[in-house]
């Protein structure tokens, strides 16, 4: 059985083919592969743009909802609390 591809998937441009909404469900696992380390990785700009007062404090706790997983890894997984305090500290070292 074979998937049927709508006919608008013909009138798109070929760069924007792949992010047609019938593809998402093949697609899933590359989404997953993207966010598991951006995640992680995007604390220290949003840490960098609240010390320079660009996120206000109300955006603040908002992110720091969003956040609360990285700080229960940080508390409770010793290395991982070490890397993550490593990474913090040198986003705070930029001017």
């Amino acid at each position: 059985m074979t998937d049927s591809v709508p006919a608008a998937e013909t009138d798109l441009p070929d760069a924007l083919r792949w992010f047609a909404p019938w593809r998402w469900k093949r697609g899933r696992w590359l989404l997953l592969l993207i966010c598991l380390p951006v995640y992680p990785l995007s604390i220290g700009p949003v840490i960098w743009l609240y010390q320079h007062q660009w996120i206000s404090p109300t955006a603040a706790s908002t992110l720091e909802q969003i956040y609360s997983p990285l700080k229960y890894l940080h508390d409770s997984i010793p290395p991982v609390g070490f890397l993550l305090d490593r990474y913090i500290n040198f986003w705070n070292s930029l001017p």
